[in-house]
């Protein structure tokens, strides 16, 4: 991400701010490392579906908790104020994902109303995963023992 912002700096994809550039930087860093990660369909063969449901909602929920904190200071219409950044690029999927695998999303009503108004984001429309043809179904995936490790049959 950081190489488009500087080889196509327009439209900015970071606050020009650069306290709030380091924190659209963070909430990048603990959506992508903190929160996706650690709800990744990919932990189903590992944990299984109802251990890692749980997993994911711990996970999803402790990282909404921390984003409500950081857009209590930086929210307007969308992460760091009314244009979109980095943060609302990475915010989409991980809320999309918690509504997804079932999630209760409602005690983080900034978190919601940032992905409401990005939905309504021409840009994000046309990449919603709707629209994509290999989009998975809706709910917890059956997935194929994808990880096998000694011992597995």
């Amino acid at each position: 991400m950081e190489y488009l912002e500087e080889k196509y700096p327009e439209p900015r994809m970071l606050p020009a701010d650069p306290y709030l550039r380091a924190k659209c930087r963070e909430v990048v860093e603990l959506l992508v490392s903190g929160v996706q990660p650690l709800q990744s369909i990919g932990l189903i063969p590992i944990l299984g579906k109802v251990e890692w449901k749980k997993w994911a909602d711990r996970n999803i929920t402790r990282g909404f908790t921390a984003l409500e904190a950081i857009f209590a200071e930086t929210a307007g219409k969308y992460c760091f104020g009314d244009e979109v950044t980095f943060a609302d690029a990475c915010l989409v999927p991980q809320v999309c994902n918690a509504y997804r695998f079932g999630i209760d999303v409602t005690p983080f009503p900034t978190v919601r109303r940032i992905y409401e108004a990005l939905q309504q984001h021409p840009l994000v429309q046309k990449a919603d995963p709707s629209c994509q043809t290999d989009t998975p179904p809706t709910g917890i995936p059956d997935t194929p023992n994808l990880f096998k490790g000694p011992g597995d049959e």
